[in-house]
């Protein structure tokens, strides 16, 4: 078997893909030119269709693609065992959710919530939605709702023991690694932004990056604060929804589902329209490394593996109306709508409402 084959075989099987998945991987390689285009053309040529797609970062190397991935999808028993949302059910139901909110516009004082961080090759996926979501809760919860603070990337990825790496993570153990051990401040490649910046260059993303830098319990030269009083600690975290992760539902779905889906999608909305920010954990195709503008939704290709990102908000696109989920990724500006994605809300696509997850941060440090 190839080296190409075993690359995206150990990509799927480490994102706790079905087993039948992982035995079918090996067929993807490096996507030729003939098949972008073939994937391309098969989401643009549909008029009808929500999203449109075109060349990214990634082009016809799908090893690089691959190992922009990385979240490794824990099973449903698994999930059965973890905190839950702290808010009660009859609570949530008579919460008025707005048609559309935007956590950058709720919160404008939060810079950290306009950020698009880029990974570069390394799979820190998982870290950076952690991180991410919580930089901007850590904002809101301020009195004034105007500190910034960065959590570092590079201290969750190297420092959590029980996490992950570059070869991937998952996103319930790092928010269980900020309540219990703490995170400290950091920002994107080459800034000062805090304690520790990430260490892969945005240049990486034309390959794998699997070797995991040291844990260094220092800050960089010149920073004033120690490692041990930089460390940022939540107060408890919880998984928002259980959605099964492989149960998909259609509009045209019974009542029954529709209202187990309907009532997760609220929970959710509550959550970020109350807390800030929260992790989601999707499947992701092929075409969804294509994605350029619109509402995304899974046309054709392969499934790869798993991908963490942050949702800020939700809409209606005002072309299709479609119910979105607006996301921040972490493959830098150049991708996506600035960075930014919008994915189908409403029927669990790709899964991206039974994986979703928030920490708590303390008032106080």
């Amino acid at each position: 078997m190839s080296a190409r084959r075993l690359i995206i075989i150990w990509i799927a099987c480490l994102s706790a893909l079905p087993l039948r998945d992982c035995k079918i991987k090996n067929k993807i390689g490096f996507l030729s030119p003939t098949r972008v285009f073939k994937i391309i053309n098969e989401v643009n040529g549909d008029q009808n269709r929500t999203w449109r797609a075109g060349q990214t970062r990634f082009r016809s190397d799908q090893r690089a693609f691959a190992g922009s991935l990385g979240t490794k999808i824990l099973s449903d028993r698994e999930v059965a065992t973890m905190p839950v949302s702290p808010f009660p059910a009859l609570f949530t139901r008579k919460i008025a959710v707005p048609v559309e909110f935007d956590a950058r516009v709720r919160w404008p004082n939060c810079s950290t919530l306009h950020d698009i961080r880029d990974q570069g090759g390394c799979g820190s996926c998982w870290a950076h939605a952690v991180a991410e979501s919580l930089s901007d809760r850590i904002c809101i919860a301020s009195s004034h709702q105007n500190e910034t603070v960065h959590i570092s990337v590079q201290d969750l990825m190297t420092c959590c023991t029980t996490c992950g790496g570059c070869h991937g993570g998952i996103v319930e153990y790092a928010f269980g690694h900020f309540v219990s051990v703490g995170i400290v401040t950091g920002g994107d490649y080459m800034t000062r932004k805090g304690c520790q910046s990430y260490s892969v260059a945005p240049e990486t993303w034309d390959r794998t990056i699997n070797a995991t830098p040291g844990c260094s319990k220092h800050c960089f030269a010149g920073y004033r604060t120690p490692y041990s009083r930089d460390l940022h600690k939540g107060s408890s975290w919880h998984v928002v929804a259980k959605l099964g992760s492989a149960t998909s539902y259609p509009m045209n779905a019974s009542a029954k589902m529709r209202t187990v889906v309907n009532d997760a999608v609220r929970d959710i909305q509550v959550e970020i329209m109350t807390n800030g920010p929260v992790t989601c954990s999707m499947r992701i195709y092929e075409d969804f490394q294509h994605y350029r503008t619109g509402v995304y939704a899974f046309v054709t290709g392969e499934l790869l593996a798993g991908h963490a990102m942050k949702i800020i908000g939700w809409g209606v696109d005002e072309d299709s109306k479609l119910p979105y989920w607006l996301l921040a990724n972490s493959w830098g500006t150049d991708w996506g709508e600035g960075g930014f994605a919008r994915v189908r809300r409403g029927v669990n696509e790709c899964g991206i409402e039974s994986r979703i997850n928030a920490g708590m941060p303390r008032k106080s440090y």
